[in-house]
């Protein structure tokens, strides 16, 4: 789902609806507090094949809308090599138009077939980053195996628009939990976020196999530089989940965080903590 907000339109596409992946396009008028159905099937549209656990973008100020990533299964990984290419769309918002720009983003330098990961558009410079998630590969794991092998997650890339170019930035910092300064350790179930007026991006919370993550960082998108605002140690910030989400307000410089669930499973009744926080970034209080 993705906010066009000088549009005041949301987008919504497919998602798991608990039986099956889907792949229809609708649109929410705010104003009008109306849903319309733009495509039952975006995939009879040349557009993307039914998923979830992808993200979508938007560039309100060319109208386009981006879409990367999805969730397979693993026995389908493990029967067809095509079932591992990362496609890329982009939606034409005025003209109601798909269009696959790459049917294998790796290929163009770009990451492979991730899901669970972040994107997030700087529309002044025409320019998508996608952080995190995790890899999909091929290998098949043995339910009943006493150690599963380590998730791979990825870096940090940035797409230009004008020149269909991918950049790797960063590559993820590894397992180790004492990257450096300058690196940012890949999750999934985190959130992203882009000032447009600072020029960085807000990476925040999220999880690395089975570690639950509450650090912040910032990452200047002009000069590569990282900031920690919190090495995940302080008490009062939001409690951390997979389902967390956030916005960001660059006009007020706030971001919102409503807290939601994870995957504590010892302590059930903890698992539900629906917390709204508001992080102000001038000072750095939460």
């Amino acid at each position: 789902m993705c906010c066009g907000s000088s549009l005041e339109i949301i987008y919504l596409f497919g998602g798991w609806d608990g039986m099956q992946d889907l792949s229809d396009l609708w649109a929410y008028h705010i104003p009008s507090n109306q849903w319309t159905c733009l495509s039952q099937d975006t995939s009879c549209e040349d557009g993307p094949s039914a998923r979830s656990c992808h993200k979508m973008c938007i560039d309100t100020e060319r109208k386009k809308i981006f879409t990367l990533g999805r969730f397979v299964d693993a026995s389908v990984r493990s029967r067809s090599p095509e079932s591992l290419k990362s496609d890329f769309y982009v939606y034409d918002i005025d003209t109601n138009k798909w269009t696959l720009i790459t049917d294998n983003t790796a290929e163009m330098g770009g990451p492979q077939l991730i899901f669970d990961h972040q994107m997030c558009m700087d529309v002044e410079e025409n320019t998508i980053y996608v952080f995190g998630g995790k890899i999909h590969t091929n290998q098949v794991v043995d339910e009943h195996a006493s150690v599963c092998p380590e998730p791979l997650f990825s870096g940090l890339f940035a797409y230009r628009v004008p020149t269909n170019t991918w950049y790797k930035l960063q590559d993820d910092s590894g397992g180790c939990t004492c990257p450096s300064p300058y690196e940012l350790r890949a999750r999934v179930g985190h959130s992203m976020l882009f000032h447009e007026k600072n020029r960085k991006l807000y990476i925040f919370a999220g999880q690395r196999s089975k570690e639950q993550l509450s650090d912040f960082y910032t990452y200047n998108v002009d000069t590569g530089e990282v900031q920690v605002l919190c090495d995940g140690a302080k008490v009062e910030v939001p409690s951390t989940g997979l389902t967390q989400r956030a916005t960001i307000d660059p006009e007020l410089s706030e971001i919102h965080v409503l807290c939601g669930s994870n995957r504590e499973k010892d302590k059930r009744e903890e698992n539900i903590r629906n917390g709204l926080w508001v992080y102000e970034i001038s000072q750095n209080k939460w």
